[in-house]
């Protein structure tokens, strides 16, 4: 199943960098930077790191039996807004959410697979593949971390916590649709140009908030991208250290008898 994460991180990586880039028609202006931080508290708890690790093993096998074992009576699938900077969490205003009447399995069946598709097209090899490829996709995340819209719960991958306000003031400032913030994975040199002995323009740090500019008048070369800066301007990467700000995952509560998979999270396209 590590092709299916694979598969979907390259498919990020690759429609953003097919979108339009290099020299805008209005410079995006001045923002604060915007830090995010994470709470992996719960990754020290070994009952939670057992129950991923075998978890991984076993869907990666496309055993799905421990899994169904480990949901929670009361599993939510939620899909919430293309926006990162709405509150995702099951009730909040623009999260559809699957009913409660089914049965967990049966949440999690119709919640991952198949939106948008004709019931005769949907067999059941394809849910099966479709959910399994999703949760494998999950469970390769690298690092486990709260859920800032539902506290108590543990999730994978992590959720980035910073300040909605700080975001918000950096989107009116750059121009950018909400959905193009992204968060920095290690630190990112951005260049005047987008070329490797181009001057460089700025650095951002590992764990930070960087708007994604799409609505650029010309293309940068195959394999580059733009990124607002904090100072004004436009900078340009070639480095893939770049994740969605709020992304599709699973999450855990630790219940009476332990932990239980409590949340599935999607993302509208």
């Amino acid at each position: 199943m590590r092709r299916f994460a694979r598969l979907l991180g390259l498919a990020k990586i690759g429609l953003a960098l097919a979108l339009p880039g290099a020299a805008s028609a209005q410079a995006p202006r001045a923002y604060p930077p915007v830090p995010v931080t994470f709470d992996h508290s719960a990754a020290t708890d070994p009952d939670l790191t057992a129950l991923i690790v075998n978890l991984k093993q076993s869907v990666g096998n496309s055993d799905l039996t421990p899994l169904f074992a480990a949901l929670s009576t009361n599993v939510a699938v939620i899909t919430c807004p293309v926006d990162p900077l709405a509150p995702c969490a099951p009730g909040k205003r623009g999260v559809r959410q699957t009913p409660q009447s089914l049965s967990p399995i049966e949440r999690l069946r119709q919640g991952l697979c198949c939106a948008g598709m004709a019931k005769n097209e949907i067999t059941e090899d394809l849910r099966k593949e479709t959910v399994t490829g999703l949760l494998a996709a999950a469970l390769e995340a690298e690092s486990i971390g709260a859920q800032p819209d539902v506290p108590g719960l543990a999730c994978l991958p992590a959720w980035p916590i910073f300040d909605r306000t700080k975001a918000e003031a950096a989107v009116r400032a750059t121009r950018i649709d909400k959905e193009n913030l992204r968060v920095t994975t290690e630190e990112i040199v951005l260049r005047a140009k987008p070329a490797a002995d181009a001057p460089e323009a700025a650095r951002l740090s590992a764990g930070q908030i960087a708007p994604f500019m799409t609505d650029l008048d010309q293309p940068p070369p195959d394999g580059w991208y733009a990124i607002a800066l904090p100072q004004g301007g436009i900078g340009y990467s070639d480095q893939v250290g770049l994740n969605e700000l709020t992304p599709s995952g699973l999450c855990f509560a630790k219940e009476t008898g332990g932990w239980k998979i409590a949340l599935f999270v999607m993302r509208d396209q």
